[in-house]
């Protein structure tokens, strides 16, 4: 009861300095353009019931994947901005609860990851805490609210890895989906139960739901995209870690320490501990770490977030080479 209750403490605090960075770190409040803010939160095109995706033959093509995230979201900022004006409120208020949800779903990610770790791991839980916590805080305020995807996959991933673990098969399901819906890397979910359960016909199906229903949302991309599917797999609009070399060496150098940055304490280690123990754990580090560096530019760090949890397994599952 007392560890459940230290838990929630922990949710509850993170939430709070999630909410201050968020607040504090937001470019648009600082130059005092915060009604900019508030207008691209609701996408009013995709709310209108005559709206069509427009294909443009590159990696924004990626955002037919992820409509239902637009419209839902855009649809929950425009009843509130509703609420607001009929309250006689400021409507820049929206603002606050745009941040909450950041960072809800942000220290919900924690939390799983946190849950996780405790499951292969003796470590003291605020130890993991701080670890965890000043991860997720140096991805966003350094990498800043690059997108509106990352911090929910987070979310959902942590929460697949959860129950993946504990075989909970519904609430997997239920996360897998949201995370489908979010973003079309949501299917990796499928990894996540098959490689950490046992290998049956059950268990396959229970983890290929995340695709038959990507597949379902998404039938109509297939038959009419007009381009090559190729388009949407490499970004092409800035220079990704295939074009590493060619880029200007300062600004290649630059762009990859800030990302190595999060991975420090997991190479700092490699010298006195055996580090990649679970070969499931360090398959699905290598996939995510693979999908979400070079599916997106250099140096883009707020997608890292979704690495989090996999990342926080190895390195407080990691043993003393002297003990081994």
């Amino acid at each position: 009861m007392i560890k459940n209750s230290s838990k929630t403490n922990l949710f509850i605090f993170s939430f709070l300095v999630l909410f201050f960075l968020i607040w504090k770190t937001n470019t648009y409040l600082i130059i005092g353009i915060e009604e900019i803010y508030v207008k691209s939160l609701i996408n009013t095109d995709i709310l209108s019931p005559d709206y069509e995706f427009v294909f443009k033959g590159n990696e924004e093509d990626r955002k037919f994947f992820r409509k239902y995230h637009f419209y839902f979201l855009s649809y929950i900022y425009l009843k509130i901005s509703h609420i607001l004006t009929h309250l006689k409120l400021d409507n820049n208020l929206l603002l606050y609860f745009h941040y909450s949800l950041i960072s809800f779903t942000i220290s919900g990610g924690i939390f799983f990851s946190l849950k996780c770790v405790e499951k292969i791991s003796n470590e003291n839980i605020h130890i993991i805490w701080i670890y965890i916590l000043s991860t997720a805080a140096y991805i966003l305020v350094v990498g800043g609210l690059y997108d509106e995807f990352s911090h929910y996959e987070f979310f959902f991933v942590a929460g697949c890895l959860y129950f993946s673990m504990n075989k909970k098969i519904s609430l997997f399901i239920l996360f897998s989906l949201f995370a489908v819906i979010n973003r079309e890397t949501g299917i990796l979910s499928f990894f996540i139960y098959l490689l950490l359960n046992k290998k049956n016909l059950k268990n396959f199906l229970i983890s290929i739901l995340p695709i038959i229903f990507f597949l379902m949302l998404n039938v109509s991309f297939i038959f009419e995209y007009p381009y090559n599917f190729s388009k949407i797999l490499l970004v092409s609009s800035d220079p990704t870690l295939v074009d590493i070399l060619s880029m200007d060496k300062k600004t290649s150098i630059g762009s990859l320490l800030y990302t190595l940055i999060v991975y420090c304490p997991l190479i700092y280690c490699l010298k006195d501990y055996k580090v990649f123990i679970n070969k499931n754990y360090n398959y699905l580090f290598i996939l995510y770490l693979l999908i979400f560096n070079f599916g997106t530019f250099v140096g883009n760090l707020y997608p890292q977030l979704v690495i989090i949890p996999f990342l926080s397994i190895i390195f407080f599952g990691k043993k003393s080479i002297s003990t081994i």
